[in-house]
Order: structure tokens, then C-alpha cells, then sequence
């Protein structure tokens, strides 16, 4: 088990919750090579689990959070529910599609209807603002742009409106 380390604590009976915990986790900690993600993937599985794990090929992380469904958790269609159901906000859109394309079989990545369930998902004033974008606009760059979007929106949210000047006694 990780040893003084912040990571999200594995548990088995809840291994999607886990992997969206690890997910945000390594996002927020700026983590995005394959190689990163496992070796700190690997600091918050309990000896057990880790000692259970085949050795993985690359993407490590992609396979290793596969191999951890497949074991202890749920069905690819059971996940993808689950993620569509969830009703986080305040994760990136990126981190969402890519748990969404993680439990989606790879030949189904460009279908139109996972590119519907994607978008609403979001905020209805990104899903607007998506609108507009050609429909060939990948649905990995509707992620990107939908992150940059959300963070204007919060950052916008946090700075205070002008004060109002005080009208003149007449």
C-alpha cells in the first residue's frame, strides 16, 4: 500500500469510483504519460492486488485500469452507464471522455451516439457553445475544448462584479 502518499485508496468493491478518484488524481498532479500514471497507479493498489497483476504492455495505465474492471468490477456496458449517470461536475470533460472511451470498445470510439451521450453530459452553456463546431470535430478535441471552456466559465465565476458607483445626492 502507498506509504505518506495522498492517493485515492483502492478498494475492490468499488473499482470505478476508484479509478475516477485516480483519474482526477493524476490530472490534478499534471500526470499525463502512460509510465507516470501506472508507477503511481501501482503506489495506491494493497500488496495483494498488485501482487495479482500481470506484467501490462503499453498503455500500462490504460491496461492496468481494464485488467482492475475486468476482476473486480463491472461489465464495459455497466461502467459506461455508471459514468453517464454520474453527475459530477466539476470533472474535465477530458477525464470523462476518457473514462467513457475507456470502457468502450475501440471500433465504437467515432460513434455518433457515444459523441450524443458525451456532450450531454456537459453544462448546458458548453454543449451551446460545442453546437457550433463542425460535426467532423473529433470527439477527443470536443474534450479539449470543452476543459478550456469549463475553465473560463469557473474562472469568470470567481472574479467579482464591479462595484456600482454611488449615485450624487441631488
Amino acid at each position: 500500500m502507498a506509504q505518506g502518499g495522498d492517493f485515492p485508496r483502492f478498494t475492490r468493491n468499488n473499482v470505478e469510483g476508484w479509478i475516477k478518484k485516480m483519474d482526477q488524481y493524476l490530472a490534478n498532479k499534471g500526470l499525463k504519460e502512460e509510465p507516470e500514471k501506472y508507477g503511481s497507479a501501482m503506489l495506491a493498489l494493497d500488496d495483494f492486488v498488485s501482487a495479482c497483476m500481470p506484467e501490462f504492455d503499453e498503455p500500462k495505465y490504460t491496461n492496468m485500469k481494464n485488467w482492475l474492471r475486468r476482476r473486480y468490477g463491472l461489465s464495459r456496458e455497466m461502467v459506461l452507464s455508471e459514468i453517464i449517470r454520474d453527475t459530477d461536475t466539476e470533472e474535465l470533460p477530458t477525464t470523462k471522455l476518457e473514462r467513457m472511451l475507456a470502457a468502450t470498445p475501440k471500433a465504437q470510439h467515432d460513434n455518433p451516439l457515444l459523441r450524443q451521450l458525451f456532450i450531454e453530459k456537459l453544462p448546458a452553456h458548453i454543449q451551446d457553445k460545442l453546437a457550433l463546431l463542425e460535426d467532423n470535430t473529433s470527439i477527443k478535441r470536443l474534450a479539449e475544448i470543452a476543459d478550456k471552456l469549463m475553465a473560463r466559465h469557473t474562472s469568470a465565476k470567481l472574479v467579482p462584479p464591479a462595484p456600482t458607483p454611488p449615485v450624487a445626492a441631488v
